[in-house]
């Protein structure tokens, strides 16, 4: 069977677009999640399929216990009728598995699609261990039980798979269905029923007000024309939830000097609109920290060294009390400033390959400016100040170009060793 690739999918399925997801991702608001809601009996039909030749397999799951967002699932994988007997491997095997709910994706240990990461956009996820691009595809209803529910089509593309695979995930985030490829076989993975909910309490970490806000960065890039740092794009970062020491950060790029605002990324060969890290949050690269101040801090998991206590100045020309940290490895160092109450005010990349900052990010203020932002409201009158030239728009075409590898480097750099 043909596997598509997700770009292709992307043409050939229209857009569908619907409001009843749990989280609004064109808002900054941020939800405390204090409860997770999953079953612990799913029965599943896993049919394997080659040519006209079927086998089909049931497979039983139960929770036999849990602590916060932790399962421990015991998986029982039965024959039921087996028309070409094989040596194949399933994609799932009887076994007792331990499952963090908020670390995987529709893993099948437990096939749970955490309903706060669902959105009707095409964006990218970034859990602990891995990456997805999800492609919403529409709403969709699914037969249980001689009933049709309401459930969502997702397609989701992984670090780990070069192929996109569909998935029908009802709105409480349980998987329905699930259509995959494996060398020789399609596996086809349907629910037959889902009994006995648990509600999960987890119990949240004070971060403050931080993770309340919206935060508004100007990003620069090095111009080699023109030999110094050049604004390229405004960077709009929030946070829509948190559960326990788990933070959503969703963020994404608008351009100032194109007539759409909205950039789209590139993310494992696919555009994506937004871009969502969701980790505990001291391993990730987030605008705030609960604390600073000591001689060492932790922040995207890797320790940051106190330099010093300084004034900076910020965009707007106010001069601020600033404590700055740095992090070096065999590329560069980067500088980041934090305020005096814990705000990333700046962080600056250092390469050791071009002697000379090749990026920064400045912080503009807690504005927020959704992706449908028309570009007047964005750039006048709120930041005629800013103290650089417009960028040309050969510079413009240039920075597109470079975008994704300059992202990375700004975005990931501590990631990169997590």
């Amino acid at each position: 069977m043909r596997v598509f690739s997700l770009a292709l999918i992307v043409l050939l399925i229209p857009m569908l677009v619907t409001t009843g997801f749990a989280i609004n991702y064109n808002s900054y608001s941020t939800q405390k999640i204090s409860q997770l809601t999953i079953y612990s009996q799913l029965q599943y039909d896993l049919k394997q399929v080659s040519g006209n030749k079927t086998n089909l397999y049931s497979v039983n799951y139960k929770v036999n216990g849990y602590q916060g967002a932790t399962v421990n699932v015991s998986v029982v994988v039965n024959k039921l009728n087996i028309t070409k007997p094989n040596n194949a491997t399933l994609p799932i095997s009887s076994g007792n598995y331990t499952v963090n709910l908020l670390d995987e994706l529709l893993s099948l240990h437990y096939p749970y699609f955490l309903p706060y990461l669902m959105f009707n956009q095409t964006y990218g996820i970034y859990l602990k261990d891995a990456t997805y691009v999800v492609y919403f595809a529409g709403n969709s209803t699914f037969k249980l039980m001689n009933q049709n529910i309401s459930a969502y089509k997702f397609y989701l593309l992984s670090n780990a798979s070069s192929r996109a695979t569909q998935y029908i995930v009802l709105p409480n985030g349980i998987l329905a269905n699930a259509t995959f490829a494996g060398a020789n076989y399609t596996y086809v993975f349907t629910l037959k029923n889902y009994t006995d909910p648990i509600i999960l309490n987890i119990n949240s970490t004070d971060l403050g007000n931080g993770v309340s806000k919206p935060y508004l960065y100007v990003y620069s890039i090095y111009n080699q024309a023109y030999q110094t740092l050049t604004p390229d794009a405004y960077l709009e970062v929030y946070y829509p939830f948190q559960i326990g020491g788990y933070v959503a950060e969703l963020y994404y790029l608008l351009y100032p000097q194109s007539g759409s605002a909205l950039v789209q990324n590139v993310l494992l060969g696919n555009n994506v609109n937004f871009q969502v890290y969701f980790k505990p949050y001291n391993q990730d690269i987030i605008t705030f920290l609960p604390s600073v101040g000591s001689n060492q801090i932790t922040w995207s998991g890797e320790k940051v060294t106190l330099v010093n206590t300084t004034d900076l100045k910020l965009v707007n020309g106010s001069v601020v009390k600033a404590y700055l940290y740095k992090y070096s490895d065999n590329f560069s160092t980067v500088y980041v400033y934090f305020s005096m109450n814990g705000v990333l005010l700046q962080q600056m990349n250092y390469s050791y390959t071009y002697k000379t900052y090749i990026n920064e990010l400045s912080f503009l203020g807690n504005n927020y400016y959704p992706l449908n932002t028309t570009l007047p409201t964005l750039t006048k009158p709120s930041y005629t100040t800013l103290p650089y030239q417009a960028v040309d728009f050969n510079t413009f075409l240039i920075g597109t170009i470079i975008f994704t590898v300059v992202l990375s480097i700004l975005i990931i750099v501590f990631r990169q060793k997590t």
